[in-house]
């Protein structure tokens, strides 16, 4: 009822949905549990004023496996193993792919994942990328990618394999996902892809009801009842979507609009930024590092930065990241209802960034920063500038693998910082439960005479049968990741 009013106030009081809208999508948990009674009350009732208009697409949920019906229910109710695109079928009605206009939208089953769901959708991306009457692609699951209430509460599988997957085409849009009773959007780091929670009408969820934590992928957690449109301009390849609030349990909105969003292809990135501190000399914390202002070409505008700082001139190990969107609704806003969500970037400025007194060790470290307009257009990284820490705490060693196992004569890339830099100074391998003594690793530490630093070591092992173990580790080889000129 509510999206159809917004047809109507959005492209005319006598206008037909069909005219402007090509179908909806809903992202599963149609029912609360698989019986008739559901479908028909809950599921086709709700839908009454644009089913007679307007395909309505549907995704499994958790909810529709449930009762004694169960997926029978689903799959007597839907005919979804007739759809196919370019004549690829999943041979079943846990999830397709359909065309409409130049998008292709992918219908994933969270609660069906697997190795048969990944080759049929690896077949369809490859085929959609040779497609040219496909544009944009479009995934949707009902369990998330992302979550921020009820965290761990998604799908790891579209997580891990699925957006993976299709973040490697320039074609892809965003991920839509539902199961949580509520509205968020956030944008991949990488890639110019969003996902959101489509949550829409169901049991309560607000903040204060469930375990929380505000991740860098998230730019707002909303906890309203919401649906969005997607208008897609096809000569200009432009996307525009609007997310709009029926409110919920404690307060009501009439189709309020509480966010929008855009992708628009063949735009020109940020101009690149650069780090406008100055180093004459060793500095102390606190020390704020200051980007240069924001400027676009286009017109867009400033949405993200990202700022990093390593002890290695490559970045190769980070030492502090700040990853911040210029708003960031998290969590409860006062004393009132708890369905009202805090800003917690409000009033900060993303183009600085602050270390704080004992926040990173002393040493010699780099940085460098980039700006992200809302385009989900990335600029180049600035030049990288180079600072001293003094008067901070003493560093505490780390030490990294690149994986945690490894097969017979594979190189081991082991990385270490905040070593004191000794000339005595050593890497220990040896067997679990055993003496490092067994098996140790000697070599200098490079040093000059102002300053010292860290290499990172590429440590060769092999596998080797002595006397002591059958399974005892033998370092082979060693080579420097960086090397510094012998005048230095």
């Amino acid at each position: 009822m509510n999206a159809f009013k917004k047809l109507k106030e959005k492209f005319g009081a006598g206008s037909d949905p069909s005219d402007n809208i090509a179908l909806t999508f809903m992202v599963g948990d149609q029912v609360d549990v698989g019986t008739l009674d559901h479908y028909e009350n809950v599921h086709f009732k709700k839908n009454i004023k644009l089913s007679p208009y307007l395909p309505i697409q549907t995704t499994v949920g958790n909810h529709e496996t449930y009762g004694t019906l169960g997926m029978n229910s689903y799959y007597a109710h839907f005919y979804i193993d007739e759809i196919k695109y370019k004549g690829i079928s999943s041979g079943n009605e846990n999830y397709y792919a359909q065309q409409a206009g130049n998008v292709l939208f992918i219908s994933l089953s969270s609660e069906h994942t697997g190795s048969a769901q990944q080759t049929w959708l690896q077949q369809v991306l490859n085929e959609a990328n040779n497609d040219s009457t496909v544009d944009w692609i479009i995934s949707l699951s009902h369990r998330p990618y992302q979550a921020e209430q009820y965290v761990g509460d998604i799908s790891t599988w579209v997580r891990n394999n699925a957006v993976p997957l299709l973040v490697t085409s320039d074609k892809y849009l965003m991920h839509v996902g539902a199961h949580h009773h509520l509205y968020h959007r956030g944008q991949l780091k990488n890639t110019p892809n969003y996902q959101i929670i489509s949550g829409g009408t169901a049991w309560d969820q607000y903040w204060g009801m469930s375990n929380e934590q505000d991740f860098d992928d998230v730019q707002k957690t909303l906890t309203d009842w919401t649906y969005q449109i997607v208008e897609v301009d096809i000569p200009t390849g432009k996307v525009d979507i609007e997310c709009y609030s029926i409110g919920g349990k404690y307060t009501t909105k009439h189709n309020e609009l509480i966010d929008s969003f855009h992708r628009y292809k063949n735009q020109p990135k940020p101009a690149k930024p650069s780090v406008t501190n100055t180093f004459s000399g060793p500095v102390t914390l606190p020390l704020t590092l200051n980007g240069s202002a924001f400027s676009s070409s286009n017109g867009e505008l400033l949405n993200t930065t990202q700022f990093l700082i390593s002890k290695a001139a490559d970045f190769s190990v980070i030492e502090k990241e700040f990853y911040r969107d210029f708003e960031n609704w998290f969590g409860k806003d006062g004393n009132g209802n708890p369905d009202k969500t805090r800003n917690l970037n409000e009033g900060v400025d993303i183009t600085k960034a602050t270390l704080t007194a004992n926040s990173i060790p002393n040493g010699t470290y780099y940085v460098k920063t980039r700006y992200r307009d809302r385009n989900l257009e990335w600029s180049e990284w600035s030049e990288v500038k180079q600072f001293e820490i003094t008067g901070s705490v003493v560093s505490n060693p780390t030490f990294t693998l690149d994986k945690t196992e490894y097969t017979q004569n594979e190189p081991i890339v082991a990385t270490f910082t905040g070593g004191p830099g000794n000339q005595q100074d050593w890497v220990g391998i040896y067997k679990k439960a055993r003496h490092r003594e067994e098996v140790q690793l000697r070599r200098p530490m490079f040093t000059r005479t102002d300053r010292q630093q860290e290499l990172p070591l590429l440590i060769t092992v092999s596998l080797i049968k002595d006397n002591i173990s059958q399974d005892s580790l033998l370092i082979t080889d060693i080579q420097t990741l960086h090397q510094e000129k012998a005048s230095m």
